[in-house]
Formats: structure tokens, C-alpha cells, sequence
């Protein structure tokens, strides 16, 4: 997907879609339960990379600490010195998913896109990778083009490689790999920022 784009047409999450995002979703529910109750102050390493729209490629490795937000009631990951690019955890309750996860748990259909605020809208696909499940969250900004048209230009893309096998008690839930992408000032490049939970 090229950012320059606009955010695509609005439409329900077909079957394999909402299988995708409901065992997220309940992985999610566990991984929430899980690290308040055993990983909150816990470290975690994570390595990061950035790919710049030059070309150039940066790598370090960050150790972050799992703390607990009282006052968003949520869960983050704090660096000393560097701060992870993705740095909030996403549950079931906390983060873009939390419109998908709160729908499904009703029983309800869920729509591909969701209404942040009066000027944006986050849209949302999923897939399978390399035996993850696998989310996109792509961020769109609202615009007006010469004939008084609404869009949402894509402004930046959020991916997360989910650990969703239940039995996988303290990663079940976790991204074991997280990617930002945000668009160049020309051309079609994109200047990239993952990150990779080391578990070794």
C-alpha cells in the first residue's frame, strides 16, 4: 500500500477476517490478565531498526520496563534512555483493537473502519504471516479536494505480528514484531521503524 493513498471504501470484516481478529482478540483478553498479574516492572529487550527514506538502516537494542498507567489504566513499556517506537500495549481494551475486540465480544459484525475523531479514521486488515496472525492499522487523515469531497489521506501504518496460540501462556497476545511506517516527502518511499522482542 502506497501512503499517498486514501484510506479504502468502509465494509464488514468477511469470515476469515473476524477469525483472524477474534483470536487476537482473546489473546489480547489473556495477555492483559497475564502481564498485570506477573510482568508488571518485568524487563524486556527489544531490537530495533529504523530504514530511513535514503536508504540508510540504524539497529540497536532497547531494554524497557512494563509499567502500569494509572491514569489511562493501561499498560506501557518505559526506557531509561530510548523508547521503544510502539511503546503502549494493546489488550482487548487498550489501542486501536479495542473497537474490533469490544464488537466481536458482543457478537456483533465489525466494519473495517472506525471513527477516531472528527478528523481521522483507522482502517484495518488482517492476515496470516509466518504462522502469526497479523494486523494493519492504517491511520487516515480527513481532507477536502477541490470539488469539496471528504477523503482520509493515509498519514501512517501501524503492523503487528501477534503471538495468538493460546497455549504459549507468556507470549499469548504479544507482538513479536511491531512495524511503523510513515510515507517520504517525495516518491513512494516510506521511512520504517520496527521493532523485535528478543526472547532468547
Amino acid at each position: 500500500m502506497i501512503l499517498s493513498e486514501s484510506l479504502g471504501s468502509e465494509r464488514d470484516l468477511d469470515v476469515d477476517e473476524s477469525n483472524i481478529a477474534l483470536r487476537i482478540c482473546y489473546a489480547f483478553k489473556s495477555k492483559r490478565t497475564y502481564m498485570r498479574s506477573f510482568k508488571v516492572g518485568k524487563e524486556f529487550t527489544y531490537k530495533t531498526i529504523e530504514n530511513s527514506c535514503i536508504g540508510d538502516e540504524s539497529e540497536s537494542s532497547v531494554n524497557v520496563v512494563l509499567f502500569e498507567n494509572d491514569d489511562e489504566n493501561s499498560l506501557e513499556f518505559l526506557g531509561d534512555e530510548k523508547q521503544i517506537y510502539l511503546n503502549k500495549v494493546m489488550t482487548d481494551r487498550d489501542g486501536a483493537m479495542s473497537y474490533i475486540c469490544n464488537g466481536l465480544f458482543q457478537g456483533k459484525t465489525v466494519s473495517n473502519t472506525h471513527i477516531k475523531d472528527e478528523s481521522q479514521k483507522i482502517q484495518f486488515e488482517f492476515m496470516q504471516v509466518d504462522n502469526h496472525d497479523m494486523v494493519k492499522v492504517i491511520h487516515g487523515i480527513k481532507g477536502v479536494d477541490n470539488f469539496g469531497s471528504i477523503y482520509y489521506s493515509i498519514s501512517y501504518i501501524d503492523s503487528y505480528e501477534i503471538e495468538s496460540t493460546p497455549s504459549k501462556t507468556e507470549l499469548t497476545g504479544v507482538a513479536i514484531k511491531a512495524s511503523r511506517s510513515f510515507p517520504c516527502g517525495s516518491g513512494d518511499g516510506t521511512n520504517d521503524l520496527i521493532q523485535v522482542l528478543v526472547t532468547d
